[in-house]
């Protein structure tokens, strides 16, 4: 395959955006490192699944029998973690560790979610993981720490650095800046989201790539009214700040999203933040719809209906984030533009990467741990599917490996 049938096929697989958003999310320039093979893995979820299908790596296979489909995250990469500060009613903010993104899951094969996972780590550069040990040796770790979250909720407290950090009891009794003190470089709490210029609350827009696209009246006006809808009890209507951005990478690369900047109502109690910076995030289908293209599909999960899409994603925050679910985070439908995710940004959030851990691998771990945790909340046979995965975890490196391959081959096409 050429590089003009390869962008073509990715075309296909995303037919809402323009083809030099494609190229863009191929080699952008918003990354803190050059474009790689992992970064081409993470803009293109839906390619990863369609080269599943296409070489049917689980078809048919024990580990991916119907029995053992569960809701699974969609996404899973060494990337896509991190420390989220929730704001509960009538609660503190709390800081826990947990998925970034709620908007890939829908109904699937766990088995499908780790394999991802797995070819996330083989394809990350190898400093960023190995650490002495051969990268066979971190995987079979991975899936160690996987089972031990389709066993039970109790944390793999034996590991130490990052894993004791993250257990979920020390971090609800931390302070975001006492964890942020305690992490190792490169891993700094989200901060400066709004400013004063001339007098005036404005949003920050150094770290966004901001669009040209001016906001026309109308939008603003839907905007306005769905916020107010929304959080209007505690939120005033006039919006302090609205902005457009776009993303060149990941898996939003190239969606139009919007910030927004909200101001609390003189009367509302104050432990409701005073001001409430707010993403504005398009959802699409999940990627994995495109492992479902020919298989047994699961219509809901992958259906492209604005209330469906809705439904799949507030499904997604009970049994990604179960009871620590906040407040504001919050799935809708905006009239004339469709389903749209809304989430805060706050102080304290921080995304948690492998490449930024420089000094503690037991990361991936906790990662694996918290996939495995999710995955059986919804699963209909856990003990089933754990010994399934156990005696086929060499069946699973092999797979890995081919994944792994395949999108190091696509890569070296389209670069």
């Amino acid at each position: 395959m050429g590089r003009t049938r390869l962008v073509d096929r990715l075309h296909q697989l995303y037919p809402h955006l323009t083809r030099q958003s494609i190229e863009n999310k191929i080699n952008p320039d918003d990354l803190d490192e050059q474009p790689s093979k992992f970064s081409f893995f993470r803009a293109f979820v839906p390619y990863f699944y369609d080269l599943l299908r296409k070489e049917g790596i689980l078809k048919g296979k024990k580990i991916a029998k119907k029995k053992f489909r569960c809701w699974c995250v969609g996404d899973p990469h060494l990337d896509n973690f991190g420390v989220l500060a929730q704001l509960r009613t009538g609660k503190k903010k709390q800081t826990f560790f947990t998925m970034n993104d709620p908007d890939d899951g829908g109904r699937g094969d766990p088995a499908a979610d780790l394999l991802r996972f797995m070819t996330s780590i083989r394809l990350a550069k190898k400093k960023r993981i190995k650490h002495g040990k051969p990268i066979k040796k971190r995987l079979e770790q991975v899936m160690r720490l996987y089972r031990q979250g389709l066993e039970s909720d109790r944390w793999p407290t034996r590991r130490k650095g990052v894993l004791k950090l993250l257990k979920d009891r020390d971090v609800k009794k931390k302070t975001r800046n006492d964890i942020r003190d305690k992490m190792i470089e490169g891993c700094t709490p989200k901060t400066d989201f709004y400013e004063k210029r001339n007098g005036k609350k404005r949003l920050v827009s150094k770290d966004l790539h901001t669009s040209n696209y001016c906001i026309p009246q109308k939008i603003r006006k839907r905007l306005r009214d769905l916020l107010q809808q929304e959080y209007g009890q505690r939120y005033k209507k006039k919006l302090r700040d609205l902005i457009p951005y776009s993303k060149q990478n990941g898996g939003s690369g190239g969606l139009l999203q919007y910030r927004v900047l909200m101001k609390r109502k003189k009367n509302t109690k104050q432990k409701w933040p005073k001001w409430l910076v707010l993403d504005i995030k398009p959802e699409m289908r999940p990627g994995l719809y495109a492992w479902y293209k020919t298989a047994l599909q699961p219509r809901k999960s992958t259906s492209m209906d604005p209330e469906l899409i809705r439904k799949r994603t507030r499904k997604s925050l009970r049994i990604e984030r179960g009871n620590n679910s906040d407040y504001f985070t919050r799935s809708v439908v905006i009239d004339q533009m469709g389903p749209y995710l809304l989430r805060p940004r706050w102080q304290g959030q921080f995304n948690l990467s492998a490449r930024e851990i420089k000094n503690d691998v037991h990361l991936m771990h906790a990662e694996a741990w918290v996939l495995g945790r999710i995955h059986r909340k919804t699963i209909a046979k856990p003990k089933a599917y754990r010994k399934a995965i156990r005696s086929k975890r060499n069946k699973l490196l092999a797979n890995s490996r081919t994944m792994s391959d395949l999108m190091k081959q696509k890569y070296g096409i389209v670069s």
